[in-house]
């Protein structure tokens, strides 16, 4: 996975299926960390979930890079009000 990209905030529109990949890669990868930390009885009270699904969203889409045609937008390019 050559270059520096990063997809933030975990917002796609996609078909169906591939919305459905994507979670299923996405939240098994979340509970098992979940479930990782449950064990261990380490607390945390911060939100490592939604961070470590933000980079999730990254790795699965630039994996698949090659499968789709894709495109992105930054949200700094929408104006404050």
């Amino acid at each position: 996975m050559e270059g520096q990209i990063h997809f933030p905030n975990n917002m796609v529109i996609v078909k169906r299926d591939i919305y459905l990949d994507y979670c299923n890669f996405m939240f098994k990868v979340l509970q098992g960390m979940q479930e990782h930390y449950r064990e261990k009885g380490t607390p945390r009270p911060d939100r490592y979930l939604g961070y470590v699904g933000e980079l999730l969203t990254t790795v699965y889409f630039a994996y698949h890079r090659g499968r789709w045609r894709t495109g992105f937008i930054d949200y700094r390019l929408l104006k404050e009000v």
